[in-house]
């Protein structure tokens, strides 16, 4: 039986699978700057990728039909889509090819590859980036867009976004981001999410609004999306293993001649306390031999990720430092019940079953010899639920079903495990 962290297995034996899924050789997917839709010729609607303006509402969308190659007051001579409201070229989505002079107007945060500039107008509509799902099948989609403000000493009230599936007020109008930048901001905004289903013909939006104010709220703006990875399928044994580990929820559909599955489900450890917190929680899992199923049925999974311990998170000498984001928490027990990491605390210094965790960063932590405190000695018998020592209450029956056997303190950090 195949098992994955954060994932589910299903095993129907003897059979292989089918998704709902279309091939990623689909046309359209990729990044907006590296699908670029030129002019002069107009816009389609039957393109993948398409600029928009999208009032306030986010009710309906209308195609940019103007191609201008002047650019804008403020980056010239730069191509664009605009709809010539406001000053002859607002709003408009730029495609900014040849990167600006770094003081173009007191400072830009333009980098040296090829980007889009979107900027509202000064009214209630928006710039907007669309990708329309041009396969013919509903797909399962990943998305990811970043939003910065390109002359933030400039704009003086921020701007707003959203990243939507359909308009609002229709039926499958679904909202999966939505926000504001404020007026100064150096920071990237990042916009991502994953198994999003589009039926043939829906699009999915992302739009910068004026929040008052249209002045500078010129925002460069990434945005790709990509085919969700469908789920996998491997042999093993008798048994055909299907993994699903795209983080998220989706749908399967039971494959003719299947009416009962094995399922395996592995959750993701729980993420450290900051600076003196605790460690993180090992993942629970749930088995089972035999799950009635109908072919032909579709049933509901959902994927998703163990925390990493905050930032600051502070380990005794049997571990080393973790960074949040370097790696997930990972514990291993010697028996079903895994125990915090080793975690100093300022009461004084716990102790449990060694764990390791890896950093880039050149952290370590001091050697601790000596006994440790009383309120320390109470922090053991709390977390991993033996009584040997006074004040601590009598472990369940349970928990003494699931108690890690003690193991011996190491004395020094292995550097190769």
């Amino acid at each position: 039986m195949l098992a994955l962290v954060g994932a589910l297995g299903v095993l129907a034996s003897g059979l292989a699978t089918t998704t709902d899924v279309v091939s990623a050789a689909a046309d359209g997917y990729g990044t907006a700057i590296g699908n670029l839709v030129s002019g002069p010729t107009v816009q389609s609607a039957s393109n993948s990728w398409q600029y928009f303006e999208i009032p306030d509402s986010l009710s309906s969308a209308t195609l940019l039909p103007n191609w201008q190659t002047t650019g804008n007051e403020c980056v010239l001579n730069q191509n664009q889509w605009d709809n010539n409201r406001v000053n002859g070229n607002y709003p408009f989505v730029q495609f900014v090819q040849t990167r600006p002079a770094s003081n173009l107007h007191g400072g830009n945060t333009f980098g040296a590859n090829a980007e889009l500039l979107i900027h509202p107008d000064n009214s209630s509509y928006r710039a907007a980036i669309g990708w329309k799902n041009t396969t013919g099948a509903t797909v399962l989609i990943d998305y990811a867009a970043t939003l910065k403000l390109a002359f933030p000493q400039n704009n003086n009230d921020g701007i707003a976004y959203s990243f939507q599936r359909g308009l609002s007020g229709t039926a499958r109008y679904l909202s999966l981001k939505s926000g504001t930048i404020s007026n100064g901001s150096t920071a990237t905004s990042q916009l991502n999410g994953s198994l999003v289903e589009l039926q043939s013909g829906e699009l999915v939006y992302l739009t910068v609004g004026n929040k008052g104010n249209y002045y500078w709220d010129h925002t460069i703006a990434t945005m790709s999306i990509s085919l969700t990875s469908p789920p996998t399928s491997s042999v093993v044994g008798a048994d055909t293993v299907v993994t699903f580990s795209s983080v998220g929820s989706r749908t399967w559909t039971v494959p003719a001649g299947v009416s009962s599955v094995r399922y395996l489900v592995v959750g993701g450890g729980g993420g450290g306390g900051s600076d003196n917190g605790g460690g993180g929680g090992a993942g629970g899992y749930l088995a089972g031999l035999s799950l009635a199923t109908t072919p032909g049925a579709k049933s509901s999974t959902s994927s998703g990720v163990p925390n990493g311990p905050s930032a600051g998170t502070s380990f005794d000498s049997s571990t080393t430092m973790m960074n949040r984001g370097d790696i997930d928490a990972t514990i291993f027990s010697r028996v079903c019940a895994a125990p915090p990491p080793l975690v100093r605390l300022n009461a004084g210094s716990t102790s449990s079953a060694p764990s390791m965790a890896m950093s880039s960063a050149p952290i370590s932590s001091g050697e601790m010899t000596f006994k440790p405190s009383e309120i320390a000695s109470s922090w053991v018998c709390t977390d991993v639920e033996v009584h040997t020592m006074s004040s601590a209450r009598s472990p369940s029956s349970m928990m003494v079903q699931c108690t890690v056997e003690p193991v011996p303190r190491p004395t020094r950090i292995p550097s190769v495990t």
